[in-house]
């Protein structure tokens, strides 16, 4: 903010005698002033020039309307990361004074949190197992969101609760949860700064030195320390935290400070590290959760954070963290919804179709479950501070169960991001050629026809496949593919609404066809098993392929789904 005073005094202490030495002195204090202006990131008013990526709402529209309030302008460039992806850079002129954020945080609680880890599906299965820790050391669980990962860089994160329905997983399996975004209210500006940290770390190009010094001086301003506990050697001397975790940590202004896990105390089961993930050095850390949960049993830190749980085993449970956590993580009645309404809109033109009532439970709302967990927080708790600024689309909220459905068979078609891991082999050998998915699909109907759906039940497609081959062969085979461009599905549900939309098709269909390699096909499944009691169907590969497909999958890249084999054995760390 300008000292008009200051300036003023300046002005009446040497008067000018000529016009041309009063345009003189103008522009050279004009130019002291701007000067000014760009260091001002040292004193306590600072403002903060940032760069933004806003693929989504950055800020939201409320939050604009307040900065538009204070007379800020914007300017727009774009720019491009090592991997060609365009992010628009905004720049406001001015943020106002920066706080430290702060996180509310009932005193009486204690709290079980995480470092999310890569995808979509490897985040979900790290929620499943935050949520069993949670419940075994009886501790709230406070649940980090979706956040951007090696396969999107939107740099943006949504609540889970947008997409499951938190307070019946809390009745259903006794975990309390809450989530980062109301347990940290942050501001319009210290979400930008968060947002600008995680830019400027990935590519100081887009952002130039200058404003890389600048939000880094911002960020640190407002950030805290967070003690997190090293889990799988994340962390560590010899293993960073990965991308998604650096994008939370960044977005939520947390310094990390990490720390050992305690010792093995006399007693406790030693885990061999080897045996169980294929390392070979560290052979007393944290792999196993039985071991973390032996360790961590008396533990009184507040918030006890970990750097990982998705990597975590958990031998000699089959199933465990399934049956006690995943079946109890629903989708919100609003996605089934709309996933019934959207396959009646695809199929209702075919012929020989069957349309039923629409009974299904998962599209049923139990009000008596929509109760807020009870804690002690601050009466200001913001209950609009996410990251976008948006809980939810209004729209969404709207949606009710068609009254009717069409019975369908669901196909997982898993394509690009499998095919990019073949290295040693034709794609014809990596991925499940078209007839054997076929194959399946007859497969399944002969199984709908024993339970007495007599229709020759019409196939939706849910795939990753940007192949107009691939497009054509759907279009002749008469089967029908969720075209989420089409719907605006990302707009209405958010940038991670089409991925969780086609879980929900998965999971929803009468019948299920899935990609034997594909962890999200598993989840499925699992889900099919648990809330219907039907089994998943898959394409069946002869000898030659089986064995080509497992050599190309063999080069998996850390973080991503593990490579499978054809009879894949269920005796894993999760069920799927």
């Amino acid at each position: 903010m300008r000292n008009d005073t200051a300036y003023s005094g300046i002005r009446k202490s040497r008067r000018p005698r000529s016009r041309t030495f009063v345009a003189l002195a103008l522009v050279v204090l004009i130019s002291a002033w701007a000067l000014l202006s760009n260091i001002s990131a040292l004193d306590l008013d600072f403002s903060y020039l940032s760069p933004s990526s806003s693929p989504s709402p950055s800020p939201s529209p409320a939050d604009r309307h307040q900065l538009q309030q204070q007379g800020l302008h914007e300017e727009h460039i774009d720019e491009k990361d090592e991997n060609h992806v365009e992010y628009k850079l905004t720049y406001p002129s001015t943020l106002g004074p920066l706080e430290p954020a702060v996180s509310l945080l009932d005193p009486n609680t204690k709290y079980l949190s995480y470092l999310p880890f890569a995808g979509l599906t490897n985040q979900f299965m790290a929620f499943e197992v935050g949520a069993l820790l949670s419940r075994k050391l009886n501790r709230t669980l406070i649940l980090p969101p979706i956040i951007s990962n090696s396969h999107d860089h939107d740099n943006t994160h949504q609540r889970w609760s947008n997409y499951f329905d938190l307070p019946r997983f809390t009745h259903l399996s006794g975990v309390p949860v809450v989530e980062w975004d109301l347990i940290r209210p942050l501001t319009a500006t210290q979400r930008i700064i968060g947002r600008d940290r995680a830019i400027v770390d990935k590519t100081r190009t887009a952002a130039g030195e200058h404003d890389y010094e600048l939000v880094l001086k911002a960020w640190d301003q407002v950030a805290e320390n967070l003690t997190c506990h090293i889990v799988y050697g994340f962390g560590g001397p010899n293993l960073e935290i990965n991308y998604s975790a650096q994008n939370f940590q960044r977005h939520f202004l947390f310094r990390l400070i990490f720390q050992q896990p305690p010792p093995l105390k006399p007693g406790m089961t030693v885990y061999n590290k080897t045996k169980l993930t294929g390392l070979t050095t560290g052979l007393d850390d944290l792999v196993a959760i039985d071991d973390l949960l032996a360790r961590y049993a008396d533990n009184e830190d507040h918030v006890l954070m970990l750097s990982n749980t998705f990597k975590l085993k958990d031998p000699g449970h089959i199933g465990r963290i399934w049956n006690e956590i995943g079946k109890n993580i629903h989708f919100v009645p609003q996605i089934m919804e709309y996933v019934t309404e959207k396959i009646n809109e695809e199929l209702q033109r075919d012929q020989g179709i069957v349309v039923i009532a629409n009974d299904d439970p998962e599209e049923k709302v139990f009000p008596e479950l929509e109760v807020p967990i009870e804690m002690n927080l601050p009466e200001n708790l913001n209950e609009n501070a996410t990251e976008s600024g948006v809980i939810a689309n209004p729209a969404a909220e709207n949606i009710t169960a068609p009254l009717t459905r069409i019975p369908h068979i669901a196909l997982h078609l898993r394509r690009s991001d499998i095919g990019s891991k073949c290295t040693d082999t034709t794609m014809d050998s990596c991925l499940v050629p078209f007839e054997h998915y076929i194959d399946a699909v007859a497969r399944a109907r002969t199984a709908a026809a024993k339970r007495g759906l007599v229709s020759r039940l019409p196939v939706v497609v849910t795939t990753d496949t940007t192949s107009e081959h691939d497009f054509q062969k759907i279009q002749e085979l008469g089967w029908h593919r969720l075209d989420h461009e089409k719907y605006g599905t990302a707009k209405l549900w958010g940038p991670f609404g089409p991925a969780l939309i086609d879980a929900a098709v998965l999971a929803h269909a009468d019948e299920l066809v899935g990609s034997k390699a594909s962890t999200m096909s598993k989840i499925a499944a699992s889900r099919q098993r648990a809330w219907y009691g039907r089994e998943a169907l898959y394409p069946i590969l002869n000898r030659t392929q089986r064995k080509a497909r497992r050599r190309s999958m063999a080069a998996t890249q850390e973080g991503e789904e593990e490579a499978v084999e054809e009879s894949w054995d269920e005796d894993v760390r999760i069920v799927y």
